[in-house]
């Protein structure tokens, strides 16, 4: 938990297992004391959120509190291809479909990347689109690493870190 004056107010960050769960502003310094300590005694993030308004988070930040980070970045990917990041689709769908890729943790900006769970800050592949319907990946050499269609790149993905996470 850390508690920042600025300006007359009072800028709150509540944190757990090394992330970031909720954050506020509040120019009331007993709000903000009350708030730190019902975080320090355990209250969930809806509850704090009841109790003090002012205290927002995200729906990951709550998926991570519940445990269901992984589940709920699958859907949130699978609904952004759906609405805006067209070029991944096909990729995301069949990606979110593979029993092992669907364990690792998601992310989707110009690039589809997969980390071994939802704490690894460091990505395993990220995958590229190189024109539409057709997909990239690099090697750390800059050079091609492969490159197919959606579901010769799933394929492709599930054997290469599947033969990683056996090697250890």
């Amino acid at each position: 938990m850390n508690v920042f004056e600025n300006d007359g107010c009072y800028l709150l960050s509540f944190h757990w297992n090394g992330r970031q769960q909720a954050h506020g502003q509040t120019p009331d310094i007993s709000a903000a004391a009350d708030s730190a300590r019902r975080w320090a005694e355990g209250f969930d993030l809806e509850s704090l959120a009841a109790a003090h308004p002012f205290i927002e988070f995200s729906g990951l930040q709550l998926a991570y509190e519940r445990g269901v980070a992984v589940e709920f970045q699958w859907a949130e990917l699978l609904n952004a291809v759906e609405e805006e990041e067209r070029a991944f689709r096909d990729l995301v769908i069949l990606a979110s479909r593979d029993d092992f890729l669907k364990q690792l943790f998601p992310r989707l900006g110009h690039r589809f990347a997969l980390s071994a769970n939802e704490y690894s800050q460091g990505i395993l592949v990220a995958v590229f689109v190189y024109r539409p319907g057709w997909f990239v990946i690099y090697g750390d050499d800059g050079a091609f690493e492969f490159e197919g269609d959606a579901r010769q790149v799933v394929d492709y993905l599930g054997h290469r870190l599947a033969v990683m996470r056996q090697d250890g």
